[in-house]
């Protein structure tokens, strides 16, 4: 789970930013914007492991700093600047 994680960052934090504009004009405190599942039950104890990616209406200025962030890294930054734009947007 943790290894598909870091080699799917970008397809996690795609999800996000497609999620992320669509809850900023909403009145939802929180959406889930990803559910990943592991079906390794390494612990052979029955259980799966299930990962929820939420978005948090209190936590919103973390979650647009990570994005930016990540888009930075990615050299995306036509990306960038509609996140900036968002930031923005919730400022004022």
């Amino acid at each position: 789970m943790v290894t598909w994680s870091i080699e799917n960052h970008y397809i996690i934090n795609l999800a996000l930013y497609d999620t992320i504009f669509d809850f900023v004009k909403s009145d939802i405190l929180s959406y889930p914007a990803m559910r990943i599942y592991s079906f390794s039950d390494k612990d052979m104890d029955g259980t799966d492991i299930v990962t929820d990616f939420t978005i948090v209406r209190k936590d919103m200025d973390m979650a647009i700093q990570k994005l930016l962030e990540a888009f930075e890294g990615y050299e995306e930054y036509d990306k960038c600047a509609k996140i900036l734009k968002l930031q923005q947007s919730l400022d004022n």
